[in-house]
């Protein structure tokens, strides 16, 4: 028993983890400017804050304080030494690695006109946003 214990606490805290907080680095996209009808660079806020967690056998992705997942389904895969977690949500994609324990977030935007998303409007707007995440 005493080994087993000894063992255990060599053992990665991002081998055992079940949960995840991700923190965004940075951020940067397009936008569609409807007067001059093209796409031009736009910046965005980099507060975004992820929980990545396993709920039974499945994994789920959050926006930080919201209490329903945005996933509509994560999959998880060996990728040469480490493990990619993917989730797809609706207009959008989490994948985070977690031995890397780096994540990128993909939002494909609407090109169709405004949407309502959880209480936001989005309105033709594409971005990609990367950041860290630990253990929790």
């Amino acid at each position: 028993m005493k080994y087993l214990i000894v063992l255990l606490a060599f053992i990665p805290i991002f081998a055992i983890a079940e949960s995840y907080l991700c923190l965004t680095e940075a951020v940067g996209g397009v936008h569609y400017n409807e007067s001059q009808k093209i796409y031009k660079g736009q910046g965005f806020s980099n507060e975004y804050k992820w929980i990545l967690k396993k709920n039974g056998a499945k994994w789920e992705v959050f926006q930080h304080g919201n209490v329903y997942p945005h996933s509509t389904s994560c999959t998880e895969r060996k990728i040469e030494d480490d493990n990619k977690i993917s989730c797809e949500i609706p207009i959008a994609h989490f994948i985070m690695f977690t031995k890397k324990l780096r994540y990128v977030y993909i939002y494909y935007g609407t090109w169709t006109g405004p949407i309502e998303l959880n209480g936001k409007t989005y309105n033709d707007s594409s971005y990609i946003e990367v950041g860290s995440c630990t253990g929790i």
